[in-house]
């Protein structure tokens, strides 16, 4: 990408695999641990521990707007400066879930040849 900022960047160089990326948004297993994942929006970070990308993935517009503020308040208030629905996040969110997935089944397939 021509221009990428550094912040993202760092996530990539962070992230393990880019499950989701477009020109706002940017996901990325963290090359910490398999459970973890790096979000971004524009150039807003939150590190998503274990278990909470595929609860957030999943969340209501209101649960999702209540996790987000306690686990990635950044991203939280630069979606709201930005006018940015919880919405887009969240089918953003599905799709990388969906992926995550569908990368540990093409795994799961492949250990077995």
């Amino acid at each position: 990408m021509e221009n990428e900022s550094q912040m993202r960047e760092g996530v990539r160089k962070e992230s393990s695999r880019i499950l989701y990326e477009d020109e706002r948004y940017m996901i990325g297993v963290s090359s910490m641990g398999t459970d973890e994942h790096n979000l971004l929006v524009n150039d807003s970070y939150a590190f998503l521990g274990r278990g909470i990308f595929n609860e957030l993935a999943r969340a209501d517009v209101r649960r999702l707007e209540s996790s987000l503020r306690m686990v990635g308040e950044e991203v939280w208030h630069e979606m709201r400066k930005r006018n940015i629905s919880l919405e887009e996040l969240g089918w953003v969110l599905a799709k990388a879930a969906i992926k995550d997935k569908e990368d540990y089944a093409s795994y799961l397939v492949d250990q077995q040849d």
